[in-house]
């Protein structure tokens, strides 16, 4: 199912200037992906400089390497003692978070890998990319299941709803795909942008 182009307008809204309760400073270069870590108060970031770091609230400028990847990672992703990282050239990385060092090297994806998402109970991965494709690996085996054309635009993000029936993906050339997830085929196509859609969520009711 299509729905038609339509124009959108939006009323101006003024925001008042917010104070950041915290700054973190250690990357190199632009920051692309943040993911929380177990350990309350504790989250991952990892960015253009390839490297992986962890931080605590509490001590802003002690944040701690976890690894150093080769190229810029664009997306990350924590899966219980591991994190995942899509990066800029379709190479999935996986980083055991204690032994701080990689563990996986995976590729499918011939352009970056936008994001990551966990579906049906954690037993798939979802990875989003910068050809047009999404792949399905099996998890905690991080075989390959599928891959799945969509767009010969990038896929730059994902969203499940909250019942985990549906799967959404963003794509650069505007359009936002809707599939079931358990055949994974397409159900809605909507025009969503005049250019491209970067990110998505769901609505609790799914919209």
């Amino acid at each position: 199912m299509v729905s038609a182009p339509h124009e959108r307008t939006f009323a101006p809204r003024t925001f008042r200037p917010v104070q950041p309760l915290n700054t973190f400073t250690g990357h190199r270069s632009a920051v692309y992906a943040l993911t929380p870590a177990a350990e309350p108060g504790t989250f991952f970031s990892a960015g253009s400089d390839g490297s992986v770091v962890r931080w605590n609230y509490s001590t802003p400028n002690d944040g701690i390497g976890i690894a150093q990847l080769p190229r810029p990672v664009f997306s990350m992703l924590r899966m219980n003692e591991h994190i995942l990282t899509g990066s800029d050239d379709g190479a999935i990385h996986v980083v055991d978070v204690e032994a701080q060092r990689e563990v996986r090297n995976l590729r499918l994806h011939a352009k970056g890998v936008f994001a990551l998402l966990p579906l049906n109970a954690n037993t798939l991965l979802a990875t989003a990319g910068g050809e047009g494709s999404i792949g399905l690996w099996h998890w905690p085996a991080m075989e390959l299941a599928r891959q799945i054309p969509l767009s010969s635009a990038k896929v730059r993000g994902l969203a499940l709803s909250n019942d985990g029936q549906w799967l959404a993906a963003s794509c650069n050339d505007g359009y936002v795909r809707v599939l079931d997830t358990i055949d994974f085929n397409e159900l809605i196509t909507l025009n969503a942008h005049v250019d491209g859609a970067y990110g998505l969520a769901f609505h609790p009711n799914k919209q």
